[in-house]
């Protein structure tokens, strides 16, 4: 005593958090002869954190301590977090730095690998999936997003087995669900796929992925105008999900409404390049519109990222034929047939 400490926080943020509420209450307290102060205030995309402690008195009754105790427990809990958007893509500035650092938790080990799942990097996922169940076997969250990242593999036994594994030790948790009602989905299974997400949507009704695959099965059993209700209103809550831009985008597309299909489709790639749903809806429009080249283009980029999505190298190979490189349209076809099965 006396003693006083001050910091200034300064934060550049990323484009996508212009425009989000931000106003954590600030903190003006006196506890235990000492006064706390905190603000927070994003202007643009620069967020500024000022706190302040400064000592009142050189001494305090031992019953003040005490009385003050539970308090400044609770206000040593009041951290400031911040989440991404969920519409945010990691670049690949983002994935270079993920990859060569090292998680030092399960929670980071599972953070990162949510990442990697979510760009397609699923044997990244599943390795840090893994590291986080070994640093704690109890914890649900690693199987179930283990699960899920096996169940893109089409690794179905796997993803079972890491999900009831994940239902054992939390029967509630909510990526059990969705794990199981995306298996469903792959293996065709589209009415189960519904009913597993509808109860996947009940159990965490917020989560995108869930409302945006129900809306899809909703589509693939037929259920157009359900299936473009829960597009719009995903959109209406998360305007750049491209998912739900590119489902919305293939109903306009099948009555179509070439424009308002574009439309939609250049939304999902300027969010999302690399969305499949959304290049798969570009190829099939360029190609209605008789633009083989772009067609070529659209599905080249499916099968960069997806070397066995059969029915992107078959519409490639009739956008080839109808150019008249016959060469390369067998080459596609050969290329299927090769694999002895059918993964379309």
């Amino acid at each position: 005593f006396p003693s006083y400490a001050m910091s200034r926080l300064s934060l550049r943020l990323p484009n996508q958090f212009a425009g989000q509420p931000y106003n954590p209450a600030a903190i003006h307290e006196t506890l235990a002869g000492v006064e706390y102060h905190r603000t927070a205030k994003l202007t643009g995309s620069t967020l500024t954190v000022e706190t302040s402690e400064r000592s009142l008195v050189q001494e305090i009754p031992y019953e003040q301590a005490i009385a003050a105790e539970s308090r400044l427990r609770a206000l040593s809990e009041e951290d400031l977090a911040l989440r991404l958007p969920s519409a945010y893509r990691p670049t690949a500035k983002d994935l270079t730095a993920l990859r060569t650092a090292k998680p030092g938790s399960n929670a980071e080990y599972i953070r990162r690998g949510n990442v990697f799942l979510d760009r397609g990097s699923y044997d990244q996922a599943i390795s840090d999936f893994s590291e986080a169940i070994n640093l704690r076997p109890d914890d649900a969250w690693g199987y179930a997003n283990r699960g899920i990242a096996y169940v893109w593999k089409r690794e179905f036994d796997r993803a079972a087995d890491d999900l009831a594994k994940a239902e054992a030790i939390h029967g509630d948790n909510p990526v059990v669900l969705r794990g199981r009602a995306f298996m469903a989905e792959q293996r065709g299974e589209i009415e189960k796929a519904a009913n597993f997400y509808e109860l996947a949507i009940r159990r965490d009704p917020e989560n995108l992925f869930a409302l945006s695959r129900r809306a899809a099965v909703l589509l693939m059993l037929g259920r157009t105008e359900e299936a473009l209700h829960e597009f719009d209103a995903i959109l209406l809550r998360s305007p750049n999900n491209a998912s739900a831009l590119a489902g919305r985008a293939r109903i306009k597309f099948d009555r179509r409404d070439f424009e308002g299909a574009d439309k939609d489709i250049s939304a999902a790639l300027a969010v999302d390049p690399r969305n499949p749903a959304a290049l798969n809806a570009m190829g099939d429009l360029a190609s209605a519109r008789g633009d083989h080249r772009v067609t070529v283009v659209a599905y080249s980029k499916i099968l960069e990222d997806s070397p066995d999505a059969h029915y992107a190298a078959l519409a490639r190979a009739r956008a080839y034929r109808l150019l008249g490189d016959d060469e390369k349209a067998v080459a596609d076809t050969d290329a299927v047939l090769r694999t002895g099965e059918d993964k379309s």
